[in-house]
C-alpha cells in the first residue's frame, strides 16, 4: 500500500492511495465494498467508481475517484475548500495514472 498526501497552495488537500492486492479477486472484492457507497464511473480502468461528499459543517467538498486495474486499486481524493464538485478532471487524471501502473 502506498499513500501520498499533499496540501495544495490554495488550502485544498490531495490524497493518492495505491493498493496492490495479492490477487485480482481480492482487488475486485475491495471495489465491491467501495461500490456500496459510490456511483459507477464508466471508462476508467476495468471498473471505476466516484463519490462526491459535501460537509456543511467544515465547508468542504470531497471528490473521490477509484479504479480497478488487474490486482491493483488506485484512488485519488481531492478535498476542496472552494466547493469543487466536478469529478471530471480527477477522473481524467486517474485514467492517465492507470496507464503507468
Amino acid at each position: 500500500m502506498l499513500i501520498w498526501k499533499a496540501q495544495l497552495s490554495n488550502g485544498d488537500q490531495f490524497l493518492i492511495t495505491l493498493i496492490a492486492g495479492s490477487s485480482s479477486a481480492s482487488a475486485a472484492l475491495a471495489m465491491d465494498r467501495m461500490a456500496q457507497e459510490c456511483e459507477p464511473l464508466p471508462g476508467v480502468g476495468e471498473r471505476g467508481l466516484v463519490r462526491v461528499k459535501t460537509s456543511r459543517t467544515r465547508g468542504t467538498t470531497e471528490i473521490g475517484v477509484n479504479a480497478l486495474q488487474g490486482r491493483s486499486t488506485l484512488s485519488l481524493t481531492h478535498t476542496s475548500t472552494h466547493g469543487q464538485k466536478d469529478p471530471g478532471p480527477l477522473a481524467e487524471l486517474l485514467g492517465v495514472a492507470l496507464t503507468r501502473l
